[in-house]
C-alpha cells in the first residue's frame, strides 16, 4: 500500500506499507495510514515552519546589531568634532 505525506498540493513524501503476501488492505487500514500521513505531513510542515522563524529572528537579530553598531559609530563621529567646536 501507497499513500502520499502531503498537504493540499503539496507532496511531501510517500509512506509504503508491506507485507509478507499481496493482499488489499482493509478500509480500517488504509484509514490508519491516511491519519498517519496527515500527522507526518502537519509534523514535516510545522518542523519546516519553525526552522524558517527560527532563520528569520537570527536575520532581525543581525541587523539590529549592524544597526545599533552603525549608530554608535555615527554618535562617536560626530560627538568628537562637536566637542573641539563647543570647547
Amino acid at each position: 500500500m501507497k499513500v502520499p505525506i502531503g498537504l493540499n498540493d503539496r507532496v511531501i513524501g510517500m509512506i509504503y506499507v508491506l507485507v509478507d503476501e499481496p493482499r488489499k488492505g482493509t478500509t480500517f487500514e488504509v484509514n490508519v495510514v491516511q491519519a498517519v500521513s496527515g500527522f507526518v505531513a502537519r509534523a514535516i510542515v510545522e518542523a519546516e515552519h519553525r526552522a524558517n522563524q527560527r532563520e528569520h529572528v537570527e536575520r532581525i537579530e543581525r541587523l539590529d546589531r549592524q544597526k545599533s553598531d552603525f549608530l554608535a559609530t555615527v554618535s562617536h563621529e560626530l560627538r568628537t568634532p562637536l566637542t573641539s567646536i563647543s570647547g
